[in-house]
């Protein structure tokens, strides 16, 4: 049965991966337009479905520019929010006020960290670009979920690879688990390998040899893993969970990667009571969270999320017990070669 189902599927992959495929040559050869703009664009994408963690690198690299003194604007779709089929910014200075409901929840975790510039949502990302472009007057564009999105030319492609992902899936819908097919990364300037302190080294090293075949030659690689930084309360002060005894919790997420977030807890030497799963992006808009929160209270369990749950659930409840984890990227590999890039492209003297 299984052998006739891959029979049956292999032609629908590869008609898949030859549109995918199709579709970016009649953009090479200009028969489909593509936009430049005069600043800097990054796009930040990958060639899977799923969530590979992009966004801690577009956090990354917005707060590595405004450290520089760049002023960021932020493309991204705003999946599942209000505005998604529309269009709408986050201003730096009014990122507090803003709902996740209408904005989603990434590009809302996303403007809380951009302290110079603004986050715009919407599905059409070049005319959402051109209508918010002249009030924000950014110094750099980064396109978030952006290697598919060719409308917009970009000046550095950058392509995040899910170590975890095995081999076997390295293959086009309905087959694998791939949006388009390996030869897109001969696009590729830059090529991440991210959850790399989760997959075994031999994994690893399987999946750069079969993607080496595909990618372009003077493609700078890298690695990252996303470290563990901290517990916040809902008001975003960190929280010391110091103790003798072994800490209790019940853990809820709304993520692509959940097992990946309770994972870290145990590292952390947390206990895990129970693991409460959401579907991705989970708006948290009924009364589940409270009476979970209600069953901690009882026990005096802490109740403790991803910081991209946080920005919904806040809205819903408040609690001492409620907390979030804060993680940041950590380059195993690839970041001063990454680094040279962004400053020779937006500008920025070598410190």
């Amino acid at each position: 049965m299984k052998g006739f189902f891959s029979f049956f599927l292999t032609p629908l992959s590869q008609l898949w991966a030859g549109v995918y495929s199709l579709r970016r040559t009649l953009y090479r050869w200009r028969f489909l337009s593509s936009h430049k703009v005069k600043v800097p664009v990054i796009s930040i994408g990958n060639i899977a479905f799923g969530g590979t963690g992009k966004t801690p690198l577009v956090i990354w690299l917005a707060e590595y520019l405004n450290k520089h003194d760049k002023t960021v604007l932020v493309l991204t779709r705003g999946y599942k929010g209000k505005l998604e089929g529309g269009a709408g910014i986050l201003r730096s200075e009014d990122r507090f006020k803003s709902d996740a409901s209408h904005f989603g929840d990434e590009p809302l975790l996303i403007s809380h960290k951009i302290s110079k510039g603004a986050v715009v949502v919407g599905k059409d990302r070049y005319q959402n670009l051109l209508r918010y472009f002249e009030s924000v007057q950014p110094d750099v564009v980064l396109l978030d979920d952006g290697f598919q999105h060719l409308k917009l030319q970009r000046d550095l492609d950058i392509v995040l690879i899910d170590s975890t992902l095995p081999l076997s899936q390295f293959e086009t819908a309905p087959r694998g688990y791939l949006r388009e097919g390996v030869s897109a990364l001969k696009e590729a300037e830059v090529i991440l390998f991210t959850r790399e302190n989760q997959a075994s080294t031999n994994q690893k090293s399987e999946v750069k040899k079969f993607l080496e075949n595909s990618a372009s030659k003077q493609v700078t690689w890298g690695g990252i893993s996303y470290g563990f930084e901290g517990f916040y309360s809902f008001a975003h002060t960190k929280q010391e969970l110091n103790s003798t005894n072994e800490i209790e919790c019940l853990a809820v997420t709304g993520i692509a990667n959940p097992q990946s977030f309770f994972r870290l807890l145990k590292e952390q030497g947390l206990k895990v009571l129970e693991e409460v799963t959401f579907p991705d992006h989970y708006p948290y808009d009924d009364d589940r969270i409270e009476k979970i929160l209600e069953k901690c209270t009882q026990e005096k369990y802490f109740l403790i999320c991803t910081e991209k749950d946080m920005v919904k659930i806040r809205r819903k409840v408040n609690s001492n017990l409620l907390l979030y984890v804060k993680i940041g990227v950590q380059f195993s590999h690839g970041e001063e070669p990454l680094r040279k890039k962004i400053d020779q492209l937006c500008g920025i003297s070598p410190s």
